[in-house]
């Protein structure tokens, strides 16, 4: 189960009897759904104090729309849901205003986007610099709308489907197709000690570390859906 520090906030505040001032925002599982017992694998995970006993992995299995306890929905350039108004129950990938452009997660509400063809630095300036790419993106209103941002570290890391085998990628590739494992992500927040390092999610192995600016890695944009 990911993210055990999640509702840690809300407790601390609770037992002081105080109200909390944030909502600490849903958080996606990992994806196993087997344990180990006496040596061997199992779906029979009560009571074993693994993984696979908790969150949406154990509770909402459903490998229809996502694996295990992933839950993912298309979305068309144009901005509507698989299957509302003239955007296809099951838009195919493309650039027309009603073929698959985003998709959108159920649980986190990060509305995510598909394709990621373009690799770019962490500089604000000069060649190949995220802020144009960001501006490029917004400019097309995609999916409906211009505020397409890099994601957190922490919205990064909720794609990751940690029982993926290596080399990856360590994602739903259903739902994301076009993810590149032998490349990392871009996150958007700085390394505290070090500012020309950013930090970055490697999909092929799920692991997170921080690189120089100056290079060129993908950018998955997202846009925050209330």
């Amino acid at each position: 189960m990911r993210g055990a520090w999640a509702g840690l906030g809300g407790l601390v505040l609770g037992a002081l009897g105080s109200t909390p001032a944030f909502a600490t925002p849903p958080l996606n599982d990992t994806g196993y759904t087997t344990c180990v017992v006496n040596g061997q694998y199992t779906t029979q995970c009560a009571g074993t104090g693994q993984d696979a006993e908790y969150g949406r992995d154990a509770t909402a299995p459903n490998n229809r729309d996502g694996v295990a306890g992933f839950s993912f929905t298309k979305v068309c350039r144009s901005g509507e849901v698989a299957g509302q108004g003239s955007c296809p129950a099951d838009p195919p990938r493309g650039s027309g205003e009603n073929e698959w452009a985003c998709t959108l997660d159920n649980v986190t509400h990060l509305l995510w986007q598909l394709d990621v063809g373009t690799q770019v630095t962490h500089y604000p300036t000069g060649p190949y610099n995220y802020r144009d790419y960001v501006k490029q993106v917004n400019a097309t209103g995609l999916c409906g709308y211009s505020d397409w941002n890099l994601p957190a570290t922490a919205q990064l890391e909720t794609l990751l489907l940690y029982t993926t085998t290596y080399p990856g990628p360590a994602i739903d590739t259903r739902w994301f197709p076009s993810t590149v494992s032998s490349r990392l992500y871009w996150a958007r927040e700085a390394r505290i000690d070090k500012p020309d390092e950013f930090w970055a999610v490697n999909f092929m192995d799920g692991t997170v570390y921080p690189m120089n600016r100056q290079y060129k890695e993908y950018a998955r944009l997202v846009h925050k859906n209330p």
